[in-house]
């Protein structure tokens, strides 16, 4: 490997990073901590990739993840950078997590640790036996190096059972259903083709939090720290190519501009013709802010899953590339937690729907769907929300469609996997990790940085 960085410059190693998602600016964190030259570039004009936010009238609008797995992961990156978390973050859970509503009205609130057993005791103890073999097979930490940690780590590796399929062997009651294959829903994927790493244990092992001000401030946080290390953001900026290392790898912008750099790493997802992984899906996504809704529906928390009467219809709806008639629905009152994205007295709101990718033969046209979806969604509302569209001030939407062309992602799949080959230097691909989503991301960076060469006198990552 020695023989390919021969030509870093004698002061510090530079890097040309494309991407300024969570992964691209947790590679620039821990690089540019480490002494290298960081350059990040990005089409958006604000960092964060995905979880980057629009105001509209007051309303502050999410346009991506509004929650965190494995904050832990966060938290080490600040710490292997010399930044206090405790001081640049503010992460919080809420407790519970989330309510999931069925139709007949029955509610099922979803919390940490005893408390979910007991709720599980009541709600349906014919099923508890099953629902605590999920917690007990895929939810609690193994001790490294015994046979329970050795099977843990195959599993994760060899093909596997469906998340939907031993879910349905598991618990038969429809929410305890919905509530083991909820993260399956905000991480964009099929319950019926993904695998039991999208489980409820398995993600609640890590932790699962929100952040004040969205997961966009903690982006911002994150680039911060890397201007305060000698870096740059080149943002607003379009790359039309990834340039071969003779003599020097880089990025060729579209005004012409070239940025030459020792290594590049591409951390966005890579364009592609070819079809999406068989679990991942797309989203429908409408914020909407209201007036003079703060002390309404005090019952409705900050997060609700409004599920649907008949889960495995739904998800073979949306592998068939159908519009669902019966869509599962998240929704999320952000003003909760953060009173500040919305105005005095108002409410700031998204409701969230799995829908097809549009890599399907006849893709859905959204122009068409989107209004036949938003009425499907708003009579499912106004059970919950009662009279809400009365009281909209602010709305804005996002279809498949719009994540295609803000952020370039292959058939507007809302939570493409990245590169699955890291590539050899000097241009690098960020592989995420198993986890995916924000928390893979972050895991890959920490990989990839710690894979790259050292240079005398500059510390190793």
């Amino acid at each position: 490997m020695s023989d390919m960085f021969d030509n870093f410059s004698q002061s510090a190693p530079r890097v040309a990073i494309l991407g300024a998602g969570f992964g691209g600016l947790a590679v620039g964190m821990r690089l540019a901590a480490g002494g290298w030259d960081v350059t990040v570039v990005d089409r958006l004009e604000t960092p964060g990739g995905r979880a980057t936010a629009i105001t509209t009238r007051g309303h502050r609008f999410d346009l991506g993840p509004t929650l965190l797995t494995e904050p832990d992961l966060l938290r080490r990156l600040f710490l292997d950078c010399g930044e206090d978390p405790d001081t640049a973050l503010s992460l919080s859970a809420s407790n519970p997590l989330w309510t999931i509503r069925a139709p007949d009205g029955r509610e099922l609130p979803i919390s940490f640790g005893d408390d979910m057993t007991e709720t599980v005791r009541r709600h349906a103890p014919s099923d508890l036996t099953g629902w605590l073999q999920m917690w007990r097979e895929n939810g609690v930490p193994q001790k490294p190096g015994t046979p329970s940690d050795v099977i843990a780590r195959l599993r994760r590796l060899l093909p596997g059972p469906r998340l939907m399929s031993r879910v349905e062997r598991q618990v038969k009651d429809p929410q305890l259903r919905m509530a083991l294959a909820l993260p399956s829903v905000f991480m964009a994927r099929n319950a019926r083709r993904t695998g039991l790493d999208h489980s409820l244990p398995e993600i609640l092992r890590g932790g699962i939090v929100g952040s004040r001000g969205g997961l966009g401030t903690v982006a911002q946080k994150m680039a911060d720290v890397i201007v305060r290390r000698g870096g740059m953001l080149r943002l607003g900026c379009e790359v039309t190519a990834v340039l071969d290392p003779s003599p020097r790898p880089g990025l060729q912008l579209a005004d012409g501009e070239v940025i030459r750099a020792d290594v590049v790493v591409t951390a966005c997802p890579p364009v592609t013709t070819s079809r999406p992984q068989p679990d991942e899906t797309s989203a429908f996504i409408w914020h909407f802010g209201t007036r003079d809704t703060a002390r309404l529906w005090p019952d409705v928390g900050q997060h609700t899953i409004l599920s649907s009467r008949d889960m495995r219809a739904n998800l073979n709806q949306i592998e068939r590339g159908q519009l669902p008639d019966d869509p599962v629905l998240h929704l999320h009152r952000a003003t909760l937690a953060d009173p500040a994205s919305a105005p005095s007295g108002g409410d700031t709101f998204y409701v969230l729907v799995p829908v097809p990718h549009l890599a399907h033969r006849t893709p859905l046209r959204w122009s068409d769907a989107a209004p036949v979806l938003r009425n499907r969604v708003m009579a499912r509302l106004d059970g919950v929300i009662p009279g809400f569209a009365d009281r909209i001030a602010a709305s804005l939407t996002m279809t498949p469609e719009d994540m295609r062309d803000r952020y370039l992602s292959p058939h507007g799949v809302a939570a493409p996997r990245g590169s699955r080959v890291r590539g050899h230097g000097p241009i690098y691909n960020l592989v995420s990790g198993v986890s995916g989503g924000l928390a893979g991301a972050i895991a890959g960076a920490e990989a990839l940085a710690a894979a790259l060469p050292r240079r005398v006198g500059v510390e190793q990552v």
